[in-house]
């Protein structure tokens, strides 16, 4: 086995398809919840105390967009060419998921990716492989398998799973960044992931407004259960296996706006569609819908006069010093379910400290519920039902 030091370093956490001839034994617990933390916090081990507001936007900016091109590929990719024309862009995501691998145990991180899973490389199931991108980033390594420990300084426990198995990625080349990058905690709902290989059929999470502090957790089993039939969506199958949900409309304070359905729909091949990611920060919306949404914002504040954004990263930016944020309310209008964004995940504050509208353009295809537009929100799945649940969390309302 690699050495701790190595786990703490370069872990890439159960994102590996599991050869046929590996079995992975459960430890049955009835649930257990793990600690997340933004990776901007000061807690954070990717924390820069000297990057200013306007670099975290920058950093905000092209991790956007990477994220765009990362599910534009694995969509118009066909199953075999998705380990050369699809890979997993290690600085990806806003969240880090703290855990202890191996015997003694040794603490580690990784980033919390609802999105990551990989094609075995060799269908034979040999546990070794090597990976090169036309961008000058590789990657090489073998499967293994260690208990992993997840804990929280909360009242749900913590969790010894024994024989995960999981990609250990030895040597990672990444021209752009000059570093090793960390490695991901895969929740996509392959069986390779940490959702597939625990075998709960309930994971939930909420992520804190603030990036400081111990708020922030995921849980698994009887603890991620939420109950409000009042909360909760269809979670959508297909070809490919994201969080897809159905999106019906957007309305703009109680006006249905005139956005074809059709534009969120998801096409039989695997494009379009609309779901939930835990690697994008802010939501995006295709064109129609984004365009319609902006248009009705800047006609009801037509007060207000709309200022570019000098970060270029928002559209549509207001600095007046009678601005409220509750001034408009938007609704998602999911089937079976009216989700209102709350003030506080509709505006985001450039550098300057403009108050902009925390909703980007997608110009890949298709529309993703940002982490923004989720925080403080209790985020859960039911794999038994196809459901998804999502619930303020009491210390915020919409």
């Amino acid at each position: 086995m690699p050495s701790p030091l190595i786990f703490s370093l370069i872990a890439l956490i159960l994102v590996i398809n599991i050869p046929p001839f590996i079995s992975s034994p459960k430890t049955p617990v009835k649930g257990f919840e793990a600690r997340l933390i933004h990776r901007d916090s000061p807690e954070s081990p990717r924390h820069n105390p000297k990057a200013t507001h306007a670099d975290l936007i920058k950093s905000a900016r092209q991790r956007t967009l990477a994220r765009q091109n990362y599910f534009k590929r694995l969509m118009s990719s066909k199953p075999w060419q998705k380990l050369i024309s699809a890979p997993i862009d290690l600085e990806l995501g806003d969240y880090i998921m703290r855990f202890q691998i191996g015997t003694p145990k040794v603490d580690t991180y990784a980033f919390f990716d609802n999105a990551s899973h990989t094609q075995c490389p060799d269908p034979n199931g040999i546990c070794k492989y090597t990976i090169a991108y036309g961008d000058g980033r590789s990657s090489e390594g073998v499967l293994a398998t260690e208990t992993i420990t997840l804990e929280h300084d909360g009242s749900s426990g913590s969790a010894s799973l024994p024989n995960m198995i999981f990609g250990c990625r030895h040597s990672n080349v990444d021209p752009r960044s000059g570093y090793n990058p960390p490695g991901i905690v895969g929740l996509s709902r392959e069986p390779s992931s940490l959702v597939g290989q625990i075998s709960y059929p309930h994971v939930s999470y909420c992520t804190s407004a603030n990036n400081e502090g111990n708020h922030s957790s995921v849980k698994f089993g009887s603890v991620a259960v939420i109950t409000e039939n009042t909360t909760q969506t269809p979670l959508l199958t297909g070809p490919i296996d994201f969080y897809s949900v159905s999106l019906e409309g957007i309305s703009v304070d109680g006006t249905m706006l005139d956005i074809p359905k059709s534009v969120f729909n998801m096409t039989p091949e695997g494009e379009g569609g609309v779901f939930m990611d835990t690697g994008t920060d802010h939501t995006q919306l295709v064109l129609p819908a984004f365009y319609a949404v902006t248009n009705k914002i800047e006609d009801i504040l037509s007060d207000f006069k709309s200022l570019p954004d000098v970060d270029g990263r928002f559209p549509v930016c207001y600095n007046d010093t009678n601005f409220r944020l509750d001034s408009t309310e938007i609704v998602f209008q999911f089937t079976g379910l009216e989700f209102p964004l709350s003030a506080n995940n509709t505006w985001d504050q450039n550098s300057l400290g403009y108050h902009c509208l925390a909703i980007l353009p997608a110009f890949r295809g298709h529309s993703v519920l940002g982490m923004y537009q989720q925080r403080n929100v209790n985020v859960g799945y039911d794999f038994n039902n196809n459901i998804v649940s999502l619930k303020y969390s009491d210390n915020n309302s919409a």
